[in-house]
């Protein structure tokens, strides 16, 4: 079955019973599941029967009218030319922006929460003590975006393909990939990007899974990103690196690549903040938060409340700025404590408090 027809079918009815959907992005989601490779779009394949994300994204959306909310992600509802792989990244970095907002709402009757229309992307206003905290929220991926499109590509297939047997898979990234991403030289990350989009054809998929039935293990770009079977159901899971490695060695590198990107995102989350900063009344208590959305697989299970002494010493020349990490549904909030130190929480609710009782 093709992605059109799936669409007409399935999709399209799905979107149209998703009101507040619909009204921001259904017009581009429409577009996308038009396109050649629309099937890589998780959001669209969602519509199209294979999750439930759709229906997390409409009750994502229901704290303010779909209007507020296309003006606030005016730069991802493009109308003209072609999205493709650019609009997927930017729906994922939106749902990163709600996962963040909705973490705030309603927590308590003493905190507002604004979206911002230029700067950083909302803020949170602390009725009692007039402090107000700057937010702005950036997605991590590990520095493995490849690594995802070939998963999506294999999931597409998946949906798309249903006469081919499915095998449960798993996606890993070869050192040249990983140091494909610091380095500019070797093979060009589009071209990567180019061999995985082959998984949209048929033939090539079925190619690929039979391999995979078989045994091998299946080159999805050659010398860079490999496939094997792994037990379970139908599926797809992305580790960095080659589940024939000691985990030590796994766990070590993964984790020193996962916080590498975490502080990354933080420093290009930094000129918004200070720029709405700018505009603030001087005496106004003021926090400013880079919200990093880690979204990959390293720092499951990992502790990053044990930060604190680095980030003590990495925000110490401005004592305004904390940090907040958002890792498979596990936050760390990092901000001063009473003593001036770097302190960190598992809720929004004791970290806004502490910020509260440290006037900065």
């Amino acid at each position: 079955m093709t992605l059109g027809e799936l669409w007409a079918r399935a999709g399209l009815p799905k979107l149209k019973s998703l009101e507040r959907l619909g009204a921001v992005f259904g017009e581009q989601l429409a577009a996308r599941a038009n396109e050649m490779d629309g099937a890589l779009n998780p959001l669209v394949r969602s519509l199209c029967g294979e999750s439930s994300w759709a229906e997390l994204w409409e009750r994502a959306l229901g704290w303010l009218p779909p209007n507020t909310w296309r003006e606030h992600f005016a730069s991802t509802l493009q109308k003209t030319g072609c999205l493709g792989t650019v609009f997927d990244g930017r729906i994922l970095d939106a749902w990163a922006e709600l996962e963040a907002i909705n973490r705030f709402v309603g927590i308590s009757l003493e905190i507002e929460v604004e979206l911002l229309a230029s700067g950083a992307d909302f803020q949170l206003r602390q009725l009692r003590s007039g402090r107000t905290v700057l937010v702005e929220v950036k997605r991590a991926s590990g520095l493995a975006d490849e690594l995802r499109l070939a998963a999506e590509g294999l999931r597409a297939g998946q949906l798309l393909f249903r006469d081919v047997e499915s095998q449960r898979i798993a996606v890993w990234g070869t050192e040249a990939y990983h140091e494909a991403q610091f380095d500019k030289r070797g093979k060009p990350l589009s071209d990567v990007v180019a061999e995985l989009k082959k998984l949209l054809h048929r033939e090539h998929y079925a190619n690929v899974m039979k391999q995979v039935g078989q045994g091998s293990v299946v080159q999805l770009s050659a010398d860079m990103i490999l496939a094997e079977r792994e037990d379970g159901d139908s599926g797809v899971s992305i580790q960095p690196y080659t589940p024939k490695e000691v985990q030590a060695k796994i766990n070590t590198m993964g984790i020193l690549h996962a916080t590498g990107d975490i502080f990354l995102k933080a420093r290009r989350a930094m000129p918004q903040l200070y720029t709405t900063a700018a505009s603030i009344r001087e005496e106004t208590p003021l926090t400013l938060s880079p919200y990093v959305y880690y979204d990959a697989w390293e720092l499951v299970g990992v502790d990053l409340g044990r930060l604190n002494e680095y980030l003590d010493v990495a925000l110490g020349f401005d004592h305004r700025v904390g940090l907040i990490i958002d890792s498979f549904g596990d936050q760390w909030f990092f901000g001063r404590n009473l003593i001036g130190q770097i302190a960190s929480f598992e809720h929004p609710k004791p970290w806004l408090d502490q910020l509260d009782a440290k006037q900065i």
